[in-house]
């Protein structure tokens, strides 16, 4: 059951999807290389309320790349994680694309909002609140290729750049996921290899003769937000002939 977007809940039925991250939550593993950086494990609570966030902080007061790293042959593929501030407040993904090479997307940890995008095409970054300081950080990238390297990291809050002030100061991470799939599904965690769920299935559920395309209800729950003598309307209308439409609304 879904509530992302509605508090009563609704069903909500995935494909098949792999996480093919072979440790999404034991970054101190050895396939994930770290760069300037260490893994404390199990260091802070996770969105699925266990003791098995790790965080990560820098291991040198060196400017750089601050980051862990893990390596595969990935084609169109969606990577997300979930992360929460630490010290500090960005947290980046590099990943090596044909187009653009070696660029980064940036998210702001305390607004939940997208700090900087610097591919030039290819990349599409979501983020979303997961509660408690959470935040769940996924991007598309359209174009991966080869055996590719990719690398979440401390960041300036504007590219893959950090300068460390301590080496106490970083990110809380989890839940590290790598997808074929042109969006993020719902966690899959692993813990020594590839991870495959199932695609789901609702039994029952109804047939063609209770869905259709030729009925249905069309519902919205609306006010006027002033009493001003204008038409306020929501519409389907034809995009090729408007005149072909249905209006829900206030007339003048």
């Amino acid at each position: 059951i879904d509530f992302t977007d509605d508090p009563t809940g609704h069903l909500l039925l995935e494909p098949q999807s792999t996480n093919l991250v072979h440790y999404s939550e034991d970054f101190s593993n050895s396939t994930w290389t770290k760069r300037n950086s260490t893994i404390v494990s199990n260091n802070s609570t996770s969105p699925d309320g266990q003791q098995t966030a790790n965080k990560m902080v820098s291991s040198n007061l060196n400017g750089g790349e601050h980051k862990i790293a893990w390596y595969g042959a990935i084609g169109n593929s969606t990577y997300s994680i979930y992360a929460k501030q630490g010290g500090v407040r960005y947290i980046m993904l590099r990943v090596q694309l044909q187009a653009t090479y070696w660029q980064s997307v940036v998210f702001d940890l305390q607004n939940g909002t997208i700090a900087a995008n610097n591919y030039s095409s290819g990349a599409y970054p979501k983020i979303e609140d997961a509660g408690n300081g959470w935040y769940r950080c996924e991007v598309y990238f359209n174009g991966a290729f080869g055996s590719n390297e990719l690398g979440w990291g401390l960041s300036n809050g504007a590219n893959q750049n950090y300068q460390p002030l301590n080496l106490t100061d970083g990110l809380y991470i989890w839940g590290a996921q790598v997808e074929q799939n042109s969006y993020a599904t719902s966690y899959i965690p692993t813990s020594g290899s590839a991870v495959t769920r199932n695609q789901e299935l609702c039994n029952n559920s109804g047939t063609v003769n209770d869905f259709n395309s030729e009925e249905g209800v069309l519902y919205a729950e609306i006010a006027a937000l002033a009493d001003d003598n204008t038409f306020r309307l929501i519409s389907l209308l034809d995009p090729v002939d408007n005149t072909n439409r249905l209006d829900i609304g206030f007339s003048n």
